[in-house]
């Protein structure tokens, strides 16, 4: 998970915004990306939200619902 960290980029702080480029080692066997990555991201940008604004906590319950698949060599913004 270090790669995806040192890849995604804080581009706002109010709202709070991060962006990562989607890559090939990102994408399922469908050639999508993986449900997990994106997860993965909300996920991390919950935790930076908390660590910019000098607090601590965590996410005790999520869900996701996937609209449409997200292609390789795409910024997506969270």
């Amino acid at each position: 998970m270090d790669q995806i960290n040192e890849k995604m980029t804080q581009i706002t702080e109010e709202p709070f915004c991060l962006q990562y480029c989607l890559s090939e080692q990102d994408l399922n066997i469908n050639g999508v990306t993986h449900g997990g990555i994106l997860f993965y991201l909300c996920d991390e940008a919950i935790g930076r939200y908390f660590t910019v604004k000098g607090m601590k906590g965590a996410a005790a319950d999520a869900d996701i619902h996937f609209y449409r698949p997200a292609p390789q060599d795409v910024n997506i913004t969270i």
